[in-house]
């Protein structure tokens, strides 16, 4: 057993340990962490929430990093949907996407993941944010044809943006690398002569 899993061994035991205690304080109807764990269940979600993170934070994985948000963003919907009158699921579950944008992004800057996961992590992030405040808001019928309308419009600059990239790429690449051919060389040994 290598360092890392040792690592994550104890980090495992105390997350259990921990969430333990948490989920024993609600059945004893405490009030604090009674109100926070309603329903009871979401301390589950809480719980893989802080494993995946330390998972990601040990072995350097930028999906646990995504795993991680996702499960937050379950627990966050499912008690506000609870918490809060007049707060139903369809009006707060682009939460999750929002959270997940927030994981690919969180991924990217601590394991350098891929060469598009921050944009496509901040891509994800703003426009799930801008649907979740529209649908509190109730003006999502205008908001989503026009974020359906923007996402197109950055997927195409950003399209050309790469595609310029590696047109300049290319041409700096052939320029760099030419090789002499034999019809070059013998022409050049005919000037010696």
């Amino acid at each position: 057993m290598n360092i890392k899993d040792k690592v994550f061994s104890f980090v495992f035991s105390a997350l259990v340990v921990v969430f333990g205690v948490f989920l024993l304080l609600d059945q004893l109807d405490i009030p604090f962490i009674d109100e926070f764990f309603t329903p009871w269940y979401t301390i589950i979600f809480l719980f893989l929430a802080c494993v995946f993170l330390a998972l990601g934070i040990i072995k350097k994985a930028p999906i646990h990093y995504v795993l991680s948000m996702f499960f937050a963003s379950l627990y966050l919907v499912i008690s506000l949907t609870i918490k809060v009158e007049g707060l139903t699921f369809w009006k707060i579950m682009f939460i999750i996407p929002m959270f997940v944008g927030i994981g690919v992004i969180i991924g990217d800057l601590v394991c350098k993941w891929t060469n598009k996961a921050l944009r496509i992590g901040l891509i994800i992030t703003m426009f799930s944010a801008i649907i979740l405040v529209s649908s509190i808001l109730d003006v999502w019928t205008i908001i989503v044809p026009v974020v359906i309308i923007l996402f197109g419009v950055v997927v195409f600059i950003l399209t050309m943006i790469d595609l310029r990239k590696d047109v300049k790429r290319q041409e700096y690449d052939d320029d760099r690398f030419v090789t002499p051919t034999k019809n070059k060389m013998s022409a050049k040994d005919d000037d010696k002569k």
